[in-house]
């Protein structure tokens, strides 16, 4: 699987974060300021603990970045749950669990074209967070549209929808 670079820079600061803690990072580890290469392109989940019925943890984005929404059509992600954006599709829910389970970064590339025609697929990035260093109480997550070359085939890829000016001889 190819990841962008940008993503493996993510994941880089990451394990920074968690070699300074020698813990899972703190939510608190990742200020606007660090997080400013990447920011339309994070969202921060919260992970909901089960319920009596349900033993399962449920996952809620807290905070999309614009770039976020925009690869779900342009509607805001903000205070849903991952299972209901996937109802009736293919759940990323199971690499939300993963990374809870395993208390480690997972990425995976999620096909994304029936929520958009201009990103076909989507490279992302899950990494756990915690404040006590222990239990996974926030997956933080990074995501970028793959190129036409990345992707090995002819998807939907970003492409400009304003034409743009000629550069100056």
């Amino acid at each position: 699987m190819t990841i962008p670079q940008q993503l493996k820079a993510l994941e880089a600061y990451w394990m920074q974060q968690q070699a300074r803690r020698q813990a899972l990072p703190d939510r608190s580890a990742f200020g606007p300021l660090d997080l400013r290469p990447w920011l339309g392109h994070l969202a921060m989940i919260v992970v909901e603990p089960g319920s009596p019925d349900n033993a399962a943890p449920r996952f809620r984005v807290t905070l999309s970045g614009s770039q976020m929404d925009d690869y779900r059509g342009g509607l805001s992600i903000t205070n849903r749950y991952i299972d209901e954006l996937c109802q009736g599709r293919i759940s990323t829910e199971v690499y939300f669990r993963r990374a809870v389970a395993s208390r480690q970064p997972v990425s995976f590339v999620h096909d994304n074209s029936q929520h958009s025609i201009l990103y076909g697929r989507i490279a992302k990035l899950l990494l756990p967070l915690s404040q006590d260093g222990n239990r996974v109480d926030r997956i933080l997550v990074g995501a970028y549209a793959l190129s036409e070359a990345a992707q090995g085939e002819t998807l939907c890829a970003p492409r400009r929808l304003m034409p743009q000016p000629a550069l100056a001889a």
